[in-house]
C-alpha cells in the first residue's frame, strides 16, 4: 500500500534567516501531519486588488505595527552570529502619514492636507522633543514632488513591501489552512511552502517558508522562513520573520503641538 506524502506542521514563533530573492522566518514542530498538496498563493490573491484593498483604508485609517525579528549562525569559527529585532509602526489617514522604527527610532509624521505646502513632524525617541518644517510648494518643487521625495523614503516603502511579501509565492508544494492571528485578531489564510518550485533546491539545502494572509484585505500579516545549508565540516542557518501586532482600521491620528521656536519654514511666500 503507498503512504500518502505528509509534512509536519509548524506553529511557533521562534526565527531564521534565507536571503535569496525572499525571505522569512521560524518554526517550530507541533506533532500534527498535514497533507502536502498544490498551492498558489496568486491565484487566491490578485496583487492589484490587494493594493487597491490596501489604499482604500487610507481614507478612513489604518494604523499597522510590525515585530521584525532575524537570526543567523554559523559553525565557521570566523563568522559571527546575528540576531536582531525591531519594531515598525505605520499609519495613514488620508493625506496624513506617520511611522516610527524601532523603540528609540524616530517618529514622523507627514501632513499633505493643505494646498500650498506640507508639514512633517519629528522627534527622536519617546522622551525627544518635536521639532516641526514647513515647507511652501514653489514651481521648482510641487507637491508631486513632495510626495515622491518623502513617502518613497525606506521607512514607507518597507511597510508596504512586508503587507505585499506574498506577491514572491505563486505555485509550490505545501499546505493551506485558516486560522486566526491572536497577535492582530484578524482572520488569515495560511500557507505553509515546503518545496516552492522558483526556490534552487538541492540536497544539501533545507528551505521552510509560512505566509498568513488576512482574509478581508489581502495584506500579508505574517511572514516566517527557515534556512539551512551544509558544505562538508560547515553549516550555516537563520530565520527572518515578521508579524504584524496590531491591525486597526478607522484610525484618527493626532498631529503634536510645536512651538515656533521648534518650527522651521521653508520657501514662504512674501507678502
Amino acid at each position: 500500500m503507498k503512504r500518502r506524502p505528509y509534512a509536519d506542521s509548524y506553529c511557533s514563533d521562534q526565527s531564521s534567516f534565507e536571503d535569496s530573492a525572499h525571505c522569512a522566518g521560524v518554526f517550530t514542530a507541533c506533532h500534527k501531519r498535514e497533507r502536502i498538496v498544490d498551492i498558489d498563493i496568486s491565484k487566491d490573491y490578485n496583487a492589484e486588488e490587494v493594493e487597491e484593498n490596501l489604499n482604500a483604508l487610507k481614507d478612513d485609517g489604518i494604523f499597522v505595527n510590525l515585530k521584525v525579528a532575524v537570526e543567523a549562525a554559523s559553525s565557521s569559527e570566523d563568522s559571527e552570529d546575528l540576531t536582531k529585532a525591531f519594531n515598525f509602526a505605520y499609519g495613514a489617514k488620508g493625506d496624513l502619514y506617520y511611522y516610527c522604527v524601532g523603540d528609540e527610532a524616530t517618529e514622523v509624521y507627514l501632513d499633505f492636507n493643505n494646498d500650498d505646502r506640507y508639514e512633517v513632524y519629528t522627534r527622536t525617541g519617546s522622551d525627544g522633543e518635536w521639532e516641526k518644517t514647513v515647507t511652501y510648494y514653489t514651481e521648482d518643487e510641487t507637491e508631486e514632488d513632495a510626495k515622491e521625495a518623502e513617502l518613497d523614503d525606506a521607512s514607507f516603502a518597507g511597510v508596504w513591501g512586508y503587507l505585499s511579501q506574498y506577491r514572491g509565492f505563486g505555485e509550490g508544494k505545501g499546505t493551506k489552512s485558516s486560522a486566526r492571528l491572536d497577535s492582530c485578531g484578524r482572520d488569515c489564510d495560511v500557507y505553509k511552502y515546503r518545496d516552492g518550485k522558483w526556490i534552487p533546491f538541492v540536497a544539501n539545502i533545507k528551505l521552510e517558508q509560512e505566509v498568513w494572509i488576512d482574509k478581508a484585505t489581502g495584506a500579508c500579516l505574517k511572514y516566517t522562513a527557515y534556512s539551512s545549508a551544509k558544505a562538508g565540516d560547515s553549516a550555516v542557518s537563520g530565520s527572518v520573520s515578521f508579524e504584524c501586532t496590531a491591525f486597526s482600521t478607522a484610525w484618527t491620528p493626532t498631529l503634536p503641538q510645536v512651538d515656533e521656536e521648534h518650527t522651521r519654514v521653508y520657501n514662504q511666500p512674501q507678502e
